[in-house]
């Protein structure tokens, strides 16, 4: 019976950002060992990317080569899931682009996107996220 896509998830969630390689043509993590893929659309500077101001939750070094893309995540090649992503400090940081909670305007992420945006970051998110990336982690997201 082939894994739904809440397992693929739940093995992304519990995988080390080590384990993943990143391919830079086009911009791609791999976990080899479970055949899943998390790639960035976009980057020929087609519609599918543009460029933004940073965010007002953000207060990052190079404010002025911040973008907007997607990721797309796939396994064994089928892809199953596409998520909107900010690339920001001039490429230094990637993350999923937060929700926002209408009730009090915090800026939110799931721990599923977290992980995510850590893996795309090389571990780098995580050090900033509460810091100089003001964005609440809410949630599993499976």
């Amino acid at each position: 019976m082939p894994p739904t896509q809440s397992d693929v998830k739940e093995t992304i969630l519990s995988s080390s950002p080590d384990n993943w390689e990143f391919i830079d043509a086009p911009q791609t993590w791999v976990l080899w060992s479970e055949q899943i893929t998390i790639e960035t659309l976009g980057l020929s500077h087609t519609d599918s990317q543009q460029d933004i101001s940073q965010p007002d939750f953000a207060s990052l070094p190079d404010p002025d080569h911040d973008q907007e893309a997607s990721i797309r995540i796939s396994y064994k090649g089928t892809p199953f899931h596409q998520i909107p992503v900010l690339i920001l400090d001039g490429g230094g940081i990637r993350m999923i682009k937060p929700n926002r909670d209408h009730s009090d305007g915090t800026r939110h992420i799931t721990e599923f996107e977290a992980h995510l945006s850590q893996i795309m970051s090389m571990d780098d998110f995580r050090m900033k996220q509460g810091r100089t990336i003001d964005v609440e982690i809410r949630g599993r997201g499976i």
